[in-house]
């Protein structure tokens, strides 16, 4: 089965759909190496940073789209001033990698997260 890209939302997906299932275009094709395509959506400004950070790590370019309307603000008042939304999209050549790693961020990094709060937190309740 092919993948087929959505040149509008920028998905891709298998080849049984007529229309994007995402936002219903039909101008559909198979994906080209240097497509971004979607990879996630993250509106923590933690996981976000952590994930670029992998990504980067791994030598996967990405793109960082912000989606909560709000980056001149938090240009001037700084990141933890409103909340974040960003699409994270990658090249369909490195598309296979960045979605394992994925898999293994949302598993490991959601469990070292916990993991650095509650050390954080005894250690502080000791000072």
């Amino acid at each position: 089965m092919e993948l087929i890209y959505c040149t509008k939302c920028k998905i891709i997906f298998n080849d049984s759909h007529k229309r994007c299932p995402r936002c219903g275009n039909k101008k559909l094709r198979q994906p080209f190496d240097n497509d971004a395509v979607f990879l996630v959506y993250i509106n923590e400004q933690l996981k976000a940073d952590m994930l670029m950070n992998m990504l980067k790590e791994n030598d996967i370019p990405f793109i960082k789209h912000d989606k909560s309307g709000a980056a001149a603000f938090r240009a001037v008042f700084g990141a933890n001033f409103l909340s974040i939304a960003y699409d994270i999209f990658v090249p369909y050549s490195a598309y296979k990698k960045a979605t394992d790693l994925l898999v293994y961020f949302k598993t490991t990094k959601a469990i070292e997260i916990k993991f650095f709060i509650i050390f954080n937190y005894e250690f502080f309740k000791t000072i």
